[in-house]
């Protein structure tokens, strides 16, 4: 975008660049005012307000500002704060984690296998997302299987091992999210109907998160 305070344009106001760094309009009502008309600013109102309509924000009918801007959240809204691979990251231990990630600055994630289901053939696991080390944020994710969807290696049951739910789910506490009803907001990797799968098999498993911040 073109910047108010280097276009060639007159009366722009400068006065406060520490909150408005790229300059601002005088009302129409200063002497003299900057003119303005739909031509020249009607796209971008547009646009911020269908930014903010696609995030589900209402307009707070408060001044666009650095350290206060609804159109900034929004953005924010509409692409992950981070993309993590999970897995086995010490062979020798058997330690689960994360394998790799790609995050917004100042996000952070810790992620740990929980416990084994025999009977339900599920593996219990929990992924927590920070901000500055220090605090949870509520978020909405997408998981899936990282090599995709198959069937588990060693049985004679061709059904495929899935993360229990795979659509997007808010977060009953902040950091924390699930994809099953389990109490404990766990989530679940479930082998299906294969009844011979076993907890290595499940807990294995390479799963991808891609997790949105609820603003």
């Amino acid at each position: 975008m073109r910047s108010l305070k280097d276009l060639p344009i007159p009366n722009i106001d400068t006065s406060d660049l520490a909150n408005f760094p790229q300059g601002r309009f005088k009302n129409k009502d200063s002497t003299p005012g900057t003119e303005t008309s739909e031509r020249t600013l009607g796209d971008v109102i547009q646009f911020c307000y269908e930014v903010l309509r696609r995030a589900g924000i209402e307009p707070n009918d408060l001044p666009e500002q650095r350290s206060i801007s609804q159109v900034a959240d929004a953005v924010g809204f509409l692409k992950p704060v981070a993309i993590i691979r999970t897995g086995v990251i010490d062979t020798g231990t058997g330690e689960i984690g994360i394998m790799g990630a790609m995050y917004e600055e100042g996000y952070n994630a810790s992620f740990e296998y929980l416990d084994w289901s025999s009977t339900g053939k599920e593996a219990y696991f929990k992924l927590r997302v920070g901000f500055e080390d220090s605090e949870t944020i509520d978020c909405v994710v997408q998981a899936s299987l990282a090599h995709g969807v198959g069937a588990l290696v060693g049985t004679t049951d061709t059904a495929a091992v899935s993360v229990t739910a795979t659509h997007d789910i808010y977060v009953p506490n902040p950091g924390e999210f699930k994809f099953s009803n389990n109490v404990d907001n766990n989530i679940v990797v479930s082998a299906g109907n294969v009844t011979d799968a076993s907890e290595a098999e499940l807990k294995t498993k390479n799963l991808l998160f891609i997790v949105y911040k609820v603003v």
